[in-house]
């Protein structure tokens, strides 16, 4: 299955993984939410770049479909420009549990 890079979000720093993954899922939930299932043959999730160092959202169809889905493509670039700029990622970072 090709992808396409949709975009990224959440804070710029690396952060433990069980997080980025948490606020990946979470835009991808958005972006369901918003924009209702892909079209037939396609998926939204997340990939992983430059082995496995940095996320992104991205779009996969399958074979034989020869062109990417490029209307919803840019449906989940806008949408998920807008969720990451509407949210705080800075505040809302899992504080550290302290032992007692």
């Amino acid at each position: 299955m090709p992808w396409e890079h949709v975009g990224s979000c959440g804070s710029t720093e690396r952060h433990f993984d069980s997080w980025v993954e948490y606020c990946y899922q979470m835009a991808i939930d958005y972006l369901d939410f918003v924009l209702g299932d892909p079209p037939d043959g396609c998926e939204l999730g997340v990939m992983w770049h430059e082995l496995g160092e940095y996320p992104s959202v991205g779009v996969a169809w399958d074979y034989p479909q020869s062109e990417p889905p490029w209307g919803y493509i840019r449906k989940c670039e806008i949408a998920l420009s807008k969720f990451d700029e509407a949210v705080a990622w800075c505040d809302i970072l899992p504080n550290e549990v302290e032992s007692d």
